[in-house]
């Protein structure tokens, strides 16, 4: 798993709601997994509870001409519905993975 750069952190804003957010994410994922405090925040915790990878949608009209796709991700859920935000691709093609936006 990747960690979420300090650039990435601050992007959210300084003791921000979000960053709130996120770090919840990390205390639960290594709560439950009994571990895992030393790695720290991962991308993983960017996305909440929205980790069931839904789609991907590809943005034609952007300004370069080129074609763009962003991660859709749900809620995993047992039921036939499922809710979706979409995560956008980091601007930087040296990011391997995507962070998450709320709706």
């Amino acid at each position: 798993m990747t960690c979420v750069t300090p650039e990435e952190w601050h992007s959210l804003g300084e003791g921000s709601r979000a960053q709130r957010r996120v770090a919840e994410a990390y205390k639960k994922r290594c709560t439950r997994m009994g571990g895992g405090w030393e790695g720290g925040v991962r991308r993983v915790d960017w996305l909440g509870s929205k980790t069931h990878l839904v789609g991907v949608e590809i943005d034609k009209s952007n300004e370069a001409g080129e074609n763009v796709g962003k991660l859709v991700f749900g809620r995993p859920s047992s039921s036939s519905a499922t809710a979706t935000a979409t995560a956008a691709a980091p601007a930087t093609a040296s990011a391997p993975a995507a962070s998450a936006t709320k709706a």
